[in-house]
């Protein structure tokens, strides 16, 4: 069941709503930075900024991995080395190897729209963003810690590409339903509460398109699924060790068809997911029928696809553009963890 394409007078529509929505994009990020002094420099010298930083950078320093210490501060959450290092970095943008990022997601995006397919940037919040208190009591939970990840942000929409900007969303959760993890314990993948609320805000997005599904919108089911794991990194740890840590409790949300057998991604439909682990996690990767492409294909009523592969770079993408565009090819969803733009030798 492949939904088709919109009319011409819809993607008119969608393209000025595209617009609009890259507009209203740079106008937030430009009053986030004033609201912070004006400057990026100005806004990462803030003395709590400051003293965040020198904090993971302790972290970082340790002799121990970062994940081995950090267990033995909080069973709860472990951080990233590398995503340590992109909130610590001073201003990455002007690294040499940097600014072909930028570059090439600007020519991907270019790439897609000559094809007549629109794209759309989705970076996944780091944990350490979300909930630094794990690592260092210098800031307050809730604020925006690393100004120098939004500058690359603003510098995308000034360049017309679209991007879906999931960190407000997640902090306003985590101060709002404080109860709602939106990480996996002891793991560095989003959690499937935080995979549905970054769908929520996805399904709005796409609600400019007007597809018409072949045979009709599709009904499709879900089912909550408890589970029990025991994180990413505790298999990583001595058998001993891993004693310690009891199996932890969580609930994913399966789609199915309406026939009852499990969702399964399409080969062709007007919208692709692609990108990094992010983009599949819960969709074979720790459970079944629960990830990012199910759940957004039970949001718009219609099969999406989905192309990913852990680490994935634009760069890559790229490379292998021919198996992002098809006849129907609306749209392109781009999921990166926000820890890839840190470069790869930092």
């Amino acid at each position: 069941m492949v939904p088709q394409a919109a009319a011409p007078t819809a993607l008119s529509q969608a393209e000025t709503a595209r617009r609009d929505r890259i507009r209203a994009d740079l106008r937030r990020l430009e009053a986030e930075l004033q609201q912070h002094g004006g400057s990026w420099n100005v806004w990462a010298a803030r003395p709590e900024l400051v003293a965040f930083r020198s904090d993971l950078q302790r972290w970082i320093d340790a002799e121990k991995p970062v994940f081995l210490t950090l267990f033995e501060a909080d069973d709860r959450f472990v951080y990233s080395e590398t995503a340590m290092r992109l909130v610590t970095a001073c201003d990455f943008m002007a690294d040499t190897r940097y600014p072909s990022a930028l570059e090439t997601i600007v020519a991907l995006s270019s790439d897609l729209s000559e094809r007549g397919i629109d794209f759309i940037y989705m970076p996944v919040p780091t944990s350490v963003e979300v909930y630094p208190e794990h690592a260092s009591d210098a800031v307050e939970p809730g604020e925006i810690l690393a100004p120098y990840q939004r500058r690359f942000l603003h510098a995308l929409v000034e360049r017309d590409v679209e991007i879906l900007d999931l960190l407000p969303r997640f902090l306003a959760i985590r101060r709002e339903s404080p109860e709602e993890l939106l990480y996996q314990p002891r793991d560095l993948h989003w959690s499937n509460v935080a995979v549905r609320h970054a769908v929520t805000a996805l399904a709005e997005r796409l609600g400019r398109y007007e597809f018409s599904p072949w045979g009709g919108a599709v009904k499709f089911e879900t089912r909550d699924l408890a589970m029990r794991t025991e994180g990413e990194y505790v298999s990583r740890l001595s058998p001993e060790v891993q004693a310690s840590y009891p199996l932890v409790n969580f609930t994913v949300h399966q789609v199915f068809q309406p026939d009852g057998s499990p969702y399964v991604d399409a080969s062709e439909s007007p919208v692709l997911v692609t990108g990094d682990s992010f983009s599949y996690y819960y969709s074979g990767t720790v459970a079944d029928h629960a990830g990012m492409t199910a759940q957004l294909s039970y949001a718009l009523g219609f099969p999406v696809s989905l192309v990913g592969r852990g680490g994935l770079l634009p760069s890559g993408l790229r490379r292998d553009l021919d198996q992002l565009t098809q006849p129907e090819r609306r749209v392109v969803v781009f999921v990166q963890d926000a820890r890839q733009l840190f470069p790869a030798d930092g």
